[in-house]
């Protein structure tokens, strides 16, 4: 039985060992990888065993050495690393990153969204000098994140406005990162100047081409969004696109990534971020069949960022490989899945605080108010946000996954979907690993453009090449 310290998998028709606890990747062969079944099935290796699958006793003792010192230096133990997926909370806890949500309302009427379609709110000015106030106190100078949400929040421009000025009022403005998720159907000169002018990091909600996108993500009254966001990205995004993510969600409709991939690419933009619909509704979440489907399509995307990469070709990076794939360094990786569990609020129009803007709207979720001196205590009631599956204890990937995204396990709550979901994590996780080992053994300078020019050069790469033993 596989131990959830080693796992062995395939990538491109290559086999791999990953080293849950020391995060390695190592190339196999056909000898390596009875070496590794042998250490998943007794603990050590059988050398009669190995005689008798004919390899030659010169091949044997040259493996028989390098498992030898790998097991010296511990990485096959389970303790090497000790992590705490969960993410305890300190008693003092820092809060620098919010999700504001400025309006409810929305132009559009997405097939999957988990927002109420109607809305028809907007913040209060109050609860905005609230939050930045609130983030002012407890992110104790660190830098400050906040995100623009909704709704769509480019319908209240006013609001934008206001919160700039008062994060310039309070002192904190050149301690803030922005960013704005929007669907990018509104956008004129104006907008276009604030968002340049505060730099403004933007989340793209596109899903797709324009038969894949105006089948998703229509207007209120059915009319298409295609067309409007391609002339506003044509006339104004464009020239933002540094700054730019596309935020793409999948359904039956746009199951096939690679159109989607094709269109991110076809736009110049850097990052393509893919996120299933967080749905029970069976018209519009994935079936087994499309689910294999999907795998077998990533796998493409895969090994063609992995050429364009290899080969310094520029190539929008697909999120269920990257995210995955700096988490092998340890200055980069996360503790838990996302800051749900650390220093992570979203507030919503009416100033209720929630751990993640995914619950919001979700009453049993609310954690205080920022109005209220409650929200002082509010790290002792994220409890209820550390929702896993009960198989994450002893996952393979656990430490990379670290139980996943809170909302899509709260969603996809019964055994079929939790599966459904976790496997498809995990499948990520083996071709983002498997991207990372090609990437090492061709070019490993290419992980420069992926991971940063200062952890390339001042952390050792995660890959052992024993395919040639």
């Amino acid at each position: 039985m596989e131990s959830n310290n080693i796992h062995l998998f395939e990538f491109n028709g290559k086999k791999y060992a990953y080293l849950n606890n020391a995060y390695i990747v190592i190339a196999l062969n056909d000898l390596s990888y009875k070496v590794f079944q042998q250490h998943n099935k007794y603990g050590d290796l059988n050398i009669d065993e190995l005689k008798s699958f004919n390899f030659s006793i010169d091949r044997i003792n040259k493996i028989k050495e390098v498992y030898n010192k790998l097991k010296n230096y511990g990485v096959f133990d389970c303790n090497y690393i000790n992590l705490d997926c969960l993410n305890k909370n300190s008693k003092n806890p820092i809060y620098n990153t919010a999700t504001i949500f400025l309006t409810d309302k929305c132009n559009l009427k997405c097939i999957y969204c988990y927002e109420d379609n109607n809305g028809h709110t907007f913040i209060d000015k109050k609860v905005i000098t609230k939050t930045l106030e609130f983030l002012k106190e407890n992110s104790y100078d660190k830098k400050i994140n906040i995100n623009l949400f909704g709704g769509e929040p480019l319908l209240s421009i006013d609001l934008i406005k206001f919160l700039l000025n008062e994060s310039s009022r309070l002192g904190i403005n050149n301690r803030v990162n922005y960013s704005i998720t929007t669907n990018g159907t509104i956008m004129n000169n104006e907008i276009f100047n604030i968002l340049k002018k505060n730099n403004i990091s933007i989340a793209l909600s596109l899903d797709g081409n324009k038969s894949q996108q105006n089948i998703n993500r229509p207007f209120k009254n059915g009319r298409a969004s295609f067309e409007v966001i391609d002339k506003n990205i044509e006339n104004y995004f464009k020239k933002l696109k540094e700054k730019i993510v596309v935020k793409s969600t999948i359904t039956k409709n746009n199951k096939n990534l690679k159109d989607i991939y094709n269109q991110v690419e076809k736009y110049d933009f850097d990052v393509s971020i893919i996120n299933l619909a967080i749905t029970n509704d069976e018209n519009i979440k994935l079936s087994d069949l499309e689910f294999e489907d999907i795998l077998r399509i990533s796998n493409l995307i895969a090994n063609d960022y992995v050429y364009k990469v290899i080969n310094n070709i520029k190539c929008p990076a697909p999120s269920f490989i990257t995210m995955w794939l700096i988490q092998m360094y340890p200055n980069l990786r996360r503790n838990s899945y996302c800051g749900i569990n650390d220093n992570a609020i979203a507030i919503d129009t009416y100033g209720n605080i929630y751990a993640c803007h995914r619950f919001v709207g979700m009453k049993n979720m609310i954690l205080g108010n920022i109005a209220s001196n409650d929200s002082l205590k509010l790290n002792d009631k994220r409890e209820k946000y550390l929702i896993q599956n009960e198989n994450c204890e002893n996952c393979w990937c656990k430490n990379i996954c670290n139980g996943g995204c809170a909302h899509e396990n709260y969603i996809f709550n019964n055994p079929k979907d939790f599966n459904f979901i976790c496997l498809l994590r995990q499948k990520w996780i083996e071709i983002s690993l498997g991207v990372y080992a090609e990437i090492c053994n061709s070019n490993p300078k290419a992980l420069i453009n992926i991971v940063g020019d200062d952890i390339f050069s001042n952390e050792a790469n995660r890959f052992i090449a024993l395919d040639k033993i």
